[in-house]
């Protein structure tokens, strides 16, 4: 089990509006499905996800943890409204 929390969301919707701020978990529950999936990943809370893997080993889950550093990264790179790096 896996849990994340968007790093400065209250931040991006104060500064750049609620608007923004939908955008920002958007392209974060984007990231965090092309890693783990649609089956195993919730919304459990207002910028909280989670995502269960049944039978995964740390190191599986370390790469895991790297390919979404690499997605946010990829996402922090271009031009997006909410001006602050998204991160988890």
């Amino acid at each position: 089990m896996a849990v994340f929390d968007l790093n400065g969301l209250k931040n991006i919707n104060d500064n750049y509006g609620h608007e923004c701020g939908d955008m920002a978990l958007v392209d974060v529950g984007k990231c965090l499905k092309k890693v783990f999936g649609n089956d195993c990943l919730y919304r459990f809370g207002g910028d909280e996800f989670i995502a269960l893997e049944a039978n995964c080993t740390l190191e599986e889950m370390n790469q895991k943890f790297n390919l979404l550093d690499w997605e946010l990264n990829e996402i922090n790179q271009k031009e997006h409204p909410y001006v602050v790096p998204l991160s988890v």
